[in-house]
C-alpha cells in the first residue's frame, strides 16, 4: 500500500477512481490518494491539444491498514517556495 501524490506544474490531468472520485487536477494543484485496501484509478490528459506535465510521487505510509482516501489541494504551487537548481556562479 502506498500513497500517491500527483503534482501538476502545467496542463491538466483527469482523475477517476473506484471510490467514485473524479475530476481535473489543474496547474499548481496536488492530489493525495491512499489506496488503502485496494482502490483502482486512472489518470490521463483530457486535452488532445494541450500538454500536461506531471510529477508523480509515491510515499510509503507510516503504518498499514489505512482506509482508502482521496483529496485535492488547489493552488498549492503558490504556497511552495521556489529555488534555483543552477550551480552557484564563481566569485
Amino acid at each position: 500500500m502506498a500513497e500517491e501524490l500527483p503534482y501538476v506544474p502545467s496542463g491538466r490531468l483527469e482523475h477517476r477512481d473506484s471510490m467514485g472520485n473524479g475530476g481535473i487536477i489543474g496547474a499548481g494543484d496536488v492530489q493525495m490518494m491512499c489506496a488503502g485496501t485496494g482502490v483502482r484509478h486512472s489518470e490521463g490528459n483530457p486535452s488532445a491539444r494541450e500538454a500536461v506535465h506531471l510529477l508523480q510521487i509515491w510515499v510509503l505510509p507510516p503504518r498499514r491498514d489505512l482506509p482508502p482516501a482521496c483529496g485535492q489541494r488547489h493552488g498549492l504551487a503558490a504556497e511552495v517556495p521556489l529555488f534555483d537548481m543552477a550551480p552557484p556562479t564563481p566569485g
